[in-house]
C-alpha cells in the first residue's frame, strides 16, 4: 500500500509540470549540533578541514549536550578547542606548559583527576567547570538580570581565564558585562553561517 501511494504521488507531481522542491524541515529555528559540527569543520582559524578528525567533534559534541548549553551558545566546547588546539588532542604550549585539545594547565589535572591529552576526559573537565561558572555567576550577576545566555557567556569569560578566580568580586562584577571575545565571535559567526546556508537552501 505504501509503494502504490508513493507511485501516485509521484505521478501527480509529475503531471502538474514543474514545481518547487520542497523545503528542508528543521527541528526548530536554533541551529542544530550537526550544523554547527559542520562550519567547525570548514571554519576553525587554527586548522585546515582536511587535517581535522571528525570523531572528535562528534565526540566533543557529544560531551556538550550533556550540560545543556543554551541553543544560542551550542559550539561553545567546539569553539574553544578550535582556538585552543586547532582540535588537536597532543597540542602544547612550550611556554605555559599547557597541553591538549584544550590547552589545559596542570591545575586542571590536579582538580579533575584527568589526562590532559584525552581530549574526552579534557571536555568533560572542561564542561563540567563551565556549569560550575554558570552556576557562580548567576549568584555574583544576581542584580544584574542577566538573561541565560549571558550567564553562560559570562561564565565562558571566567572560564577561560582561571587567573582571576581569587581575586576579588569586583573583578567579578566585571565579568558579568558583555565583553568582546574572539570564542565567542567565532561561534556567532558559525551560527550566522549557518542561517544563511539554510535560507539558501543548502543547510545541513
Amino acid at each position: 500500500m505504501y509503494t502504490t501511494a508513493l507511485l501516485l504521488a509521484m505521478l501527480t507531481t509529475a503531471s502538474t509540470g514543474a514545481e518547487k522542491l520542497p523545503q528542508p524541515v528543521y527541528p526548530s529555528t536554533s541551529i542544530t549540533y550537526e550544523e554547527i559540527m559542520y562550519q567547525a569543520l570548514h571554519d576553525c582559524p587554527k586548522a585546515f578541514s582536511e587535517q581535522v578528525d571528525k570523531k572528535i567533534l562528534s565526540k566533543l559534541v557529544d560531551v556538550e549536550r550533556k550540560f545543556k548549553v543554551p541553543p544560542s551558545m551550542r559550539g561553545v566546547l567546539l569553539a574553544t578547542a578550535c582556538y585552543k588546539s586547532g582540535f588537536r588532542a597532543q597540542a602544547k604550549n612550550k611556554n605555559t606548559k599547557k597541553v591538549g585539545i584544550l590547552k589545559l594547565g596542570k591545575w586542571w589535572k590536579k582538580a579533575y583527576k584527568l589526562d590532559r591529552r584525552n581530549p574526552i576526559e579534557s571536555a568533560e573537565a572542561w564542561m563540567k567547570h563551565l556549569k560550575k561558572n554558570v552556576d557562580s555567576m548567576k549568584k555574583a550577576c544576581g542584580k544584574t538580570k542577566l538573561t541565560n545566555e549571558n550567564v553562560w557567556f559570562a561564565a565562558w569569560v571566567k572560564t577561560l581565564n582561571l587567573k582571576t578566580k581569587k581575586k576579588n568580586k569586583r573583578i567579578l562584577q566585571k565579568k558579568c558585562v558583555r565583553t568582546n571575545l574572539k570564542y565567542h565571535d567565532l561561534l556567532k559567526r558559525w551560527h550566522d553561517r549557518a542561517h544563511s546556508l539554510r535560507r539558501s537552501g543548502m543547510g545541513c
